[in-house]
């Protein structure tokens, strides 16, 4: 069974090719890997380490996904930024979550 994803990426002036794997048997599964081709696809005009605790949800905070995100600090109000990297560090103070945030170019 082959599952179709349509996808609206900038201009159109940039295709790839199908995207071909095993591995891949649902729908949430086509589009997250959609979304990491596409990433790659496209230039990267910024990149961010971020550590911070673990928050309540930090089991959604997955390489692939993306997340708005606002921090002052840094210049960011409301980006859009794609995860590229996440590890857990713990200690007797607690657990601390660093993500590797990138931001490419005219993402929508």
């Amino acid at each position: 069974m082959a599952i179709t994803i349509q996808a609206n990426y900038g201009s159109g002036d940039r295709p790839l090719d199908a995207v071909v794997d095993s591995l891949i048997i649902t729908e949430a599964d086509a589009i997250n890997r959609g979304y990491a081709e596409l990433n790659r696809a496209w230039k990267i005009v910024d990149s961010y380490t971020l550590s911070m605790p673990y928050p309540t949800n930090g089991y959604l905070l997955e390489v692939g996904k993306h997340i708005k995100l606002t921090c002052p600090e840094i210049g960011l109000i409301n980006q859009i930024l794609y995860i590229a990297g996440v590890s857990q560090s713990g200690n007797n103070m607690g657990t601390k979550i660093t993500l590797t945030l990138e931001r490419y170019e005219a993402f929508e």
